[in-house]
């Protein structure tokens, strides 16, 4: 019984010690800042979100229901960044290091960021949750 609680007091640690994060930057002032970048619940999300998943914006973001019809006006070109704007979010973008892979990412006010086209997949697209 105790190891089993130690267990369970000890899995949070264990479940955001065994998260892997990708370095992506943007620049800023001429300055080139670093944004670890993990995966989580199958989007891309930046480390404060990954590390402190029950109080991410962006999480609550991914997992609210919104409505289309509110959406289908402000679309008209880049939806995941529309999206990103509708949910009172800031657009950015960011290189993957390495690669140099583009990724377009929506941050809210807690600094949290998700991918914007995962966000905007998971509520419109193939990603969809029915």
């Amino acid at each position: 019984m105790t190891k089993l609680f130690l267990l369970l007091l000890l899995l949070p640690q264990l479940s955001s010690a065994s998260v892997e994060f990708e370095k992506f930057s943007y620049w800023r002032s001429g300055k080139q800042i670093q944004v670890p970048i993990a995966e989580v619940d199958n989007v891309k999300v930046n480390d404060i979100c990954a590390n402190k998943q029950n109080k991410c914006i962006a999480l609550k973001k991914l997992h609210q229901k919104s409505s289309l019809k509110k959406m289908r006006q402000a679309i008209p070109g880049n939806a995941a960044g529309s999206y990103c704007d509708f949910l009172s979010g800031t657009q950015l973008f960011m290189q993957r290091n390495g690669d140099g892979l583009k990724s377009q990412f929506c941050v809210f006010s807690d600094l949290t960021m998700v991918d914007a086209k995962d966000l905007y997949l998971r509520h419109y697209g193939e990603g969809r949750k029915k």
